[in-house]
């Protein structure tokens, strides 16, 4: 009776070493598995923020562009126009959208009135 009870137990001991050992392995494979998706994952986030960040650059590249070009226009038109031109064109402006000149005219006067109430001359 002695023998059975210890084989028994060495058999059940075999099976629980067993079920550890698959455990072990069961929990290995999923951590494996967790640390691949994690890593996807982060690459995914990484391959999102670079074409965020390529698209930004391009947008920027385009209003600089653009920039570029009303400034080259402006001084164009400032070079070719005498002053007296100047102040027709701007005369006719006026007299096209005389509500949208008021409005600008009352901000620029604001915006000096407040900057010499401020008294800091800049």
């Amino acid at each position: 009776m002695n023998r059975s009870i210890k084989t028994e137990v060495t058999g059940v001991g075999d099976k629980l070493a067993r079920k550890a050992e698959d455990l072990s392995d069961t929990a290995t494979t999923k951590a494996r598995k967790a640390v691949h998706s994690v890593g996807e994952q982060l690459g995914t986030a990484a391959d999102s923020i670079r074409e965020k960040i390529d698209g930004t650059v391009e947008e920027t590249s385009d209003v600089m562009s653009n920039v570029k070009e009303g400034v080259r226009s402006s001084a164009a038109y400032l070079q070719d126009q005498g002053f007296s031109d100047i102040m027709d064109d701007v005369g006719t402006l006026i007299k096209r959208y005389p509500i949208y000149a008021m409005l600008i005219g009352a901000g620029i006067g604001f915006m000096l009135v407040r900057r010499r109430t401020r008294g800091d001359g800049r």
